[in-house]
């Protein structure tokens, strides 16, 4: 029953998303060819998104050395190799409502940690690439002032969600607000409890300070972005567009920061094509290539992640479980 009410929320929420994509091409439709666009797609080479694969399995190392680094500075030993695979096998969830609680059970699954212990590492993943986003965003925004009303909208929303997760009476007003929604009334206390271990996480880091583990997280979240663009600016000059490392760094973050808004479709779906195209024609690019461009960006940091992970899941995870079962 649950994995059927979680699939008909999944199809609604990539349903939503495709209508959402389906707004954002037709308030562009007079302003690209989409012939221009499948032309574009049809002529980038195979040599070229391999490299783009590449880059994107990098992104995920280094988003896979941050999780590991949450994970100890919580307590829980486990070796890098096998947070990195649990991690990449995580990313397969991307698509699915509640994928950061496929990656706590998964971290949980591994190691025997409470859930509550688990819900630190694992929301402040998610945290720390938002905020490095959102930084690059509101620094770019300096430069063109366009992107300033928008990046401060954004940043705005996301420090309401935070404060809501750090607020214990806010938090408690919004889960009374959704407790009829199966998933939360079957986990309520869970999801306390998993709340008060996250507000404490934050208290311990506001008493501690930047320690080694906090330091590496931001750093790694940096390099992270700053390897994002480097896949945005391959993919660029192979279609012949120029646009400096910043420029690109600046359309990956933007990618990552509406994503994380829009945290409620999978994988930011239809919102951040949208968000990315605009950002690129912004820097001068025709839009029709624009469009191209960011459809094979998101094949590269969307599509890939989450069936490279679906396959290691399967070769481990998925087989772990069956022989519970068994």
């Amino acid at each position: 029953m649950l994995w059927s009410r979680a699939g008909k929320s999944t199809l609604l929420r990539v349903f939503l998303g495709l209508i959402l994509l389906a707004i954002a091409l037709l308030i562009m439709a007079q302003t690209f060819d989409l012939d221009d666009v499948l032309q574009a797609i049809a002529r980038f080479p195979l040599g070229a998104l391999s490299i783009l694969l590449i880059a994107s399995f990098l992104v995920s190392v280094l988003k896979g050395a941050r999780f590991h680094i949450l994970v100890r500075h919580v307590g829980i030993e486990i070796s890098f190799w096998r947070t990195l695979r649990l991690f990449l096998a995580s990313q397969a969830a991307t698509l699915i409502p509640a994928g950061e609680a496929i990656r706590g059970a998964l971290l949980k699954q591994a190691t025997g940690a409470t859930l509550g212990k688990v819900a630190g590492p694992v929301l402040g993943q998610a945290v720390y690439e938002i905020a490095a986003a959102a930084v690059i965003v509101l620094v770019a925004s300096l430069f063109y002032p366009e992107l300033f009303i928008p990046a401060f909208v954004a940043v705005g929303v996301l420090c309401v969600l935070i404060w809501i997760v750090l607020h214990r009476q806010a938090f408690d007003y919004l889960l009374d607000i959704l407790a009829n929604l199966p998933f939360v009334d079957k986990h309520f206390d869970r999801i306390k409890n998993g709340h008060e271990h996250v507000r404490h996480n934050f208290a311990l880091l506001e008493q501690g300070g930047f320690d080694r583990h906090v330091l590496g997280a931001v750093g790694l979240s940096v390099l992270a972005q700053l390897m994002g663009g480097v896949l945005v600016l391959i993919a660029a000059h192979t279609f012949d567009v120029s646009i400096n490392f910043f420029q690109a760094t600046l359309v990956y973050a933007s990618g990552a920061l509406l994503q994380g808004v829009f945290t409620i479709i999978p994988g930011g779906l239809g919102v951040t094509e949208g968000g990315m195209s605009g950002v690129l024609h912004l820097l001068g690019i025709n839009l029709s290539l624009a469009l191209a461009l960011v459809i094979i960006i998101r094949v590269a940091i969307l599509l890939f992640p989450v069936v490279f992970g679906f396959l290691i899941f399967c070769v481990f995870d998925a087989k772990y479980m069956l022989i519970r079962k068994s």
